[in-house]
């Protein structure tokens, strides 16, 4: 229960420091996903991104004999980096949304 608490904290703190077209909960009007599902997202791919980080290192034997038998396995560990490369990728892009964090803008001013 406190735990729950806590967490209704902490969304509505992120949810204040969000930008404005995001502070909506939900879709909003315009399109545009909202601070809770944004944040869902986050938590889910992070999930997911634990759930495989630890099938790894849990699996460390398996992972290993197979990843340096070569030849046609090779072609295994290129796979296996672009997995985790998505999946870290789509818990750090929901992450860095669900707090406000935005891309810096260059000199003539688009986005990076």
């Amino acid at each position: 229960m406190v735990v729950a608490q806590v967490l209704l904290l902490e969304i509505s703190a992120i949810k204040d420091k969000c930008p404005r077209e995001i502070k909506k909960w939900g879709k909003g009007t315009n399109g545009k996903t909202g601070v809770s599902v944004v944040f869902g997202r986050a938590v889910f791919w992070g999930i997911i991104s634990l759930a495989a980080y630890l099938l790894v290192f849990f699996n460390q034997q398996t992972v290993t004999h197979y990843l340096t038998q070569g030849g046609f396995w090779a072609l295994a560990v290129v796979a296996t980096a672009l997995v985790f490369y998505f999946i870290h990728g789509a818990f750090a892009n929901f992450l860095f949304r669900a707090v406000g964090l935005r891309a810096g803008k260059t000199i003539d001013g688009e986005e990076n």
